[in-house]
Parts: C-alpha cells; sequence; structure tokens
C-alpha cells in the first residue's frame, strides 16, 4: 500500500517518502504531458477543411463504390475464359477491382481517422484530472510543493552516494487516477496554508526547474478546455 505523504515543511521526509514523492512527480508530469500530446493529436485531425456531413458522405460513398465493386468481381469470376487471351484479360480486370477495393478501404480509414469524435477522449478526462480537481492556486501550491520536494529528493540522493545500503523498496506509484488527485487536492491545500510564506518563491529558485517544466504544460493544458 503506497504511504500517505506528508507534504508540511515542518517534518522531514523519510526515504519511503522521498522515493514515493520523486515517482509522484514523474507520474504527474507524464499524465499531464500524455494530455498535451494527445491535445495535439487530437487538433492535428480534426484540422480538417471537411466538415462532419461532409465526411460521413464521402465514407458513404467509398462504400458504395466497394458493393459496386464487388458486383464486378463476381461477375467477372463467373464468366469462365474460352483461351490464353481471355485468361489474361479477366485476370488484368481482376488486379484492377482488387486495386480499386484497396484504395476505397484507404480512404475510408482516413476519413474516419480524421473525423472527429463526438464521445468525451482520454485527453479530455486527463484534462479534467488537472483542471476540474484543482484550482489555480492548488496548480501553484502543487508546484510549489514538487518544487520543495525536489530539491529534498535531490539532497537525500548526494547523501546516499557511496554509502553502502540496502537499496530502498521501489515505492511505485501507478497511473494517477481521480481519487489519487482528490487526495493530493486536500494535501496540497494543507500544505499551500502550512507553507504559505516559505513556499513563496521557490518557483524561482534554482530547484525549480522540473516544477517550472510542469507549471508551462499544466497551464497550456488547462487553458485549453
Amino acid at each position: 500500500m503506497n504511504p500517505t505523504i506528508d507534504f508540511s515543511a515542518s517534518k522531514e521526509l523519510s526515504p519511503e517518502e522521498y522515493e514515493a514523492a520523486g515517482f509522484l512527480l514523474e507520474d504527474l508530469i507524464k499524465t499531464i504531458e500524455t494530455a498535451q500530446k494527445k491535445l495535439e493529436q487530437n487538433n492535428a485531425a480534426s484540422s480538417s477543411d471537411l466538415t462532419d456531413n461532409e465526411s460521413e458522405e464521402l465514407i458513404k460513398k467509398m462504400v458504395t463504390d466497394k458493393a459496386q465493386l464487388k458486383i464486378q468481381k463476381e461477375k467477372i469470376e463467373n464468366k469462365t475464359p474460352t483461351n490464353d487471351a481471355e485468361k489474361v484479360f479477366r485476370d488484368q480486370l481482376l488486379a484492377e477491382n482488387a486495386q480499386e477495393m484497396e484504395e476505397r478501404d484507404k480512404e475510408i480509414a482516413r476519413l474516419k481517422k480524421q473525423k472527429p469524435t463526438n464521445t468525451e477522449t482520454e485527453l479530455q478526462k486527463l484534462a479534467q484530472k488537472v483542471q476540474l480537481e484543482l484550482n489555480e492556486n492548488e496548480v501553484l501550491a502543487c508546484l510549489e510543493t514538487f518544487a520543495h520536494l525536489e530539491k529534498l529528493l535531490s539532497n537525500f540522493k548526494k547523501e546516499q552516494v557511496g554509502k553502502r545500503t540496502k537499496p530502498m523498496a521501489r515505492i511505485k506509484v501507478g497511473h494517477l487516477t481521480l481519487k489519487d488527485l482528490t487526495r493530493l487536492k486536500k494535501q496540497f491545500s494543507q500544505s499551500r496554508i502550512s507553507r504559505k510564506d516559505q513556499s513563496k518563491n521557490s518557483l524561482n529558485t534554482e530547484d525549480g526547474g522540473v516544477a517550472e517544466r510542469l507549471k508551462a504544460v499544466v497551464l497550456k493544458t488547462t487553458n485549453t478546455f
């Protein structure tokens, strides 16, 4: 079971909490970057000049063409050639028919891929985790807290260099769920109250590199919705 991380600045984190904090930071960054990547892919896919109705009409036309080509294929196959010349001509017609069928399949796949979906996408779910569960102040508190944790984690790792100690058990923090962020939201709020003055300028310190990157991705993602 994952330990609950205490974000209070007045408490020194245990080795397990350091480790969990590191995984949590990495996982949150990956989650938000995944949302941003999917957003860019979604925008590219939906940037077609075709409207939903036009895409639907083209897909219907391609399906109709395929049905007609299938009928033509059956007619060609049912006609038995009487000599080599007719056989060559028959094979040529079948090859052309197959090529046209393949082209229709490719066009249908392309149209379906670029057609925007009306259902809630994975991107929206990921973005909502950040946007709906954390307000602006709590996002900033999150960044400040992680900047603080990153510095502590970095110092802890430096202290371990050269020491012959057993490797710490890797506290795995899996893909963040809405429940995880709800829990973190409460911790971030408490942390912001207890660390308001101390962490005010943490994003501008040398340990805020990852936090700055996280902030840019968060703001870019949340401003989209």
